[in-house]
């Protein structure tokens, strides 16, 4: 059994090591008199429901349970079991303790009922030291360098909304973040989610954090959040705990490695270890992909900024129906396309999640009977060029064909519009009738939703406040259009999607499935310099899903092969595909994933590390 050693104070925390393994701990409150406690000695708490007047095997199969599930629980937090009080279990303790103590060598101790409901201990580990009791966390390290800030863990099951402090802690290696891990048995809620643990892109609100942007600028001019944005509370009140907030491109915008100034990228886990984490949700896919116990990450899509990394780290991701998820405190760039969105390694997680967020059924373990679909594959956007690529894709769409029996449609999109374009239309192609749309209204609306930052910064510091030359670029673009353009671009966009959804998808009555590729399929170091910008068109496939407003999958599907110039061997690069589905029928697009997955035998779940599968 290992024992405590190093136990060191951090501010107002203890920080310990039980073998290997690292520990911070957190007050909770004072050892209340009338017993004898340790001096220092390690303990778990358990809940009145699981206390010992349990039967005789309930409490051992719970304790095997959280061992072999909680990467935070050993066994020698059985040195010492804390009973919470059930109205007449005083008794039953003194009845039963010797038992226990038999089988685990464990003294039991008890906190009385009169304490305060709201200020009792969360069940899991603890640490008695001080004439106090410690909440205990596994303290990681963040060496993909993707969180922004860590938090410190809840305590107690508080009555208000939880207020997040910072973790000032380092991990071992210099310039990494510690994270602390509550344990999975630490729950303050019955909720789906109990037990889990998740990161929040920093462009939403977290009570009691300071927003950055991953932007200095913006750090100086923002205070504290008073409250939490409305889709991350929604987790939290379902049971999952948050563990910090992860770096974002700077200013929601494009940001490679090689342009970021004001923080460093994060880096992406897959391959060689090199490969660009993609943007503007980087720091959320890179620690999705690299770390066990993470479960999942909020993030959010404008024009990619979540399936680009998905796609990049090799990870799921879910972009709802658009207006499904409320957007109150998150910070905004293009409204009509802005949709927080889930990365997580598990599809069974999403298809939770998005129950949740959008009043979904909820999922169950069963797989998902076959629906009557029709599968549309643009030969707009197919990688032709690349047969790595293609053949995956290809494979992926055979096996969603045998799963739900549908046939495939394969289908030009700009002759289509050629075809049946909307009135007023004719004689005009599509990429011409799109080619101005995304700066009339994305890069329009991406330069006013950041005035009131640059006006506040310019007074409190008189002087311009520092972005990438990539933002300059798309501020400079923005503001000159004119008010005349911006509702042309919103109309154009209006007649696009309305022209879609019926004339290519058959409008709201069928369940047509769109399959496209997410991705280049080719290396993408993460110290080459990115092109030149360039206005990007409304055709651009990024654009498809944000304009129909539909939900959107990423999903795994593969790896390609090739040499790495970075460590000179071999890697495996993640390929993954994109399912677009009509708006509103987010909780079916979900279940043909989960159902063509199961059918054809692929993972519904990836790895962490340098491969998926």
């Amino acid at each position: 059994m290992s024992e405590i050693s190093n136990l060191r104070r951090a501010y107002h925390l203890l920080l310990f090591e039980l073998g290997e393994v690292s520990y911070v701990a957190t007050f909770t409150l004072k050892c209340p008199e009338g017993q004898a406690w340790p001096s220092r000695a390690l303990a778990t708490v358990l809940s009145w429901e699981y206390s010992i007047s349990s039967s005789s095997d309930r409490l051992p199969s719970y304790v095997d349970h959280v061992l072999q599930t909680d990467d935070v629980f050993q066994r020698g937090f059985l040195a010492n079991i804390i009973v919470l009080d059930g109205p007449s279990i005083a008794g039953e303790i003194k009845q039963n303790g010797e038992g226990l103590a038999n089988s685990w060598a464990s003294s039991v101790l008890s906190l009385k009922s009169q304490i305060d409901p709201m200020m009792l201990p969360v069940p899991g580990p603890h640490l008695i030291a001080e004439g106090s009791l410690w909440q205990v966390s596994r303290l990681y390290e963040d060496v993909q360098g993707a969180f922004m800030v860590a938090v410190e863990p809840p305590v107690c099951k508080k009555a208000v909304s939880m207020v997040y402090t910072p973790l000032r802690v380092s991990g071992p290696q210099y310039q990494s973040l510690g994270i602390a891990a509550p344990s999975r048995a630490a729950n303050q809620s019955n909720g789906p989610l109990a037990g889990t643990r998740f990161a929040v892109k920093d462009m939403f609100d977290t009570n009691g954090l300071t927003t950055t942007l991953c932007n200095r600028a913006v750090y100086e001019i923002n205070k504290p959040s008073s409250s939490t944005a409305a889709c991350v509370q929604k987790l939290v009140d379902a049971g999952a705990h948050v563990l910090g907030t992860n770096k974002v491109s700077s200013m929601i915008s494009r940001e490679e490695p090689t342009e970021a100034v004001d923080y460093h990228a994060p880096f992406n886990p897959r391959a060689d270890g090199y490969q660009s984490p993609a943007g503007s949700s980087s720091g959320s896919a890179a620690a999705v992909a690299a770390y066990e116990w993470l479960d999942f990450a909020v993030a959010e899509d404008t024009s990619g900024s979540g399936r680009r990394p998905a796609a990049a780290n090799g990870c799921f991701q879910y972009r709802p129906t658009h207006d499904l998820v409320e957007l109150e405190g998150m910070w905004p760039t293009f409204l009509q396309f802005d949709t927080p969105v889930i990365l997580s390694r598990d599809l069974i997680k999403i298809a939770l999640i998005s129950s949740l967020w959008c009043g979904c059924p909820s999922p169950t373990l069963a797989v998902p009977t076959t629906k009557r679909v029709s599968i549309l594959v643009p030969d707009d956007y197919l990688p032709n060029d690349n047969e790595d690529h293609m053949r995956h894709l290809e494979s992926f769409i055979e096996d969603l064909r045998t799963a739900t029996s549908a046939p495939v449609e394969r289908l030009s999109i700009e002759q289509r519009w050629l075809e049946s374009c909307p009135e007023g239309c004719e004689g005009q192609d599509l990429k011409s009738y799109l080619s101005d749309v995304v700066v009339q209204t994305f890069y329009h609306d991406f330069c006013h939703s950041q005035a009131s930052f640059r006006k506040a910064y310019r007074e409190k510091y008189q002087k311009e406040p520092y972005v990438n030359s990539f933002v300059k670029w798309r501020w400079n673009l923005g503001k000159n259009v004119t008010p005349e353009q911006h509702q042309e671009g919103l109309r154009r966009f209006q007649v696009y999607k309305s022209w879609f959804l019926n004339e290519v998808m058959g409008g709201p009555e069928k369940h047509s499935i769109l399959v496209l590729p997410i991705s280049e399929g080719v290396p993408d170091y993460r110290d080459h310099p990115p092109k030149a910008p360039v206005v990007q068109s409304g055709f651009d496939s990024l654009f498809l899903s944000p304009i129909l407003g539909c939900p959107d999958l990423v999903i795994p599907i593969g790896q390609i092969p090739y040499e790495s110039r970075i460590i000179g061997r071999e890697e495996q690069l993640p390929i993954c595909v994109n399912l677009l589905g009509m708006p509103g029928k987010d909780a079916d697009l979900i279940d043909i994933a989960r159902l063509v997955l199961h059918a054809s035998g692929r993972p519904a779940e990836v790895r962490v590390g340098s491969t998926m599968f």
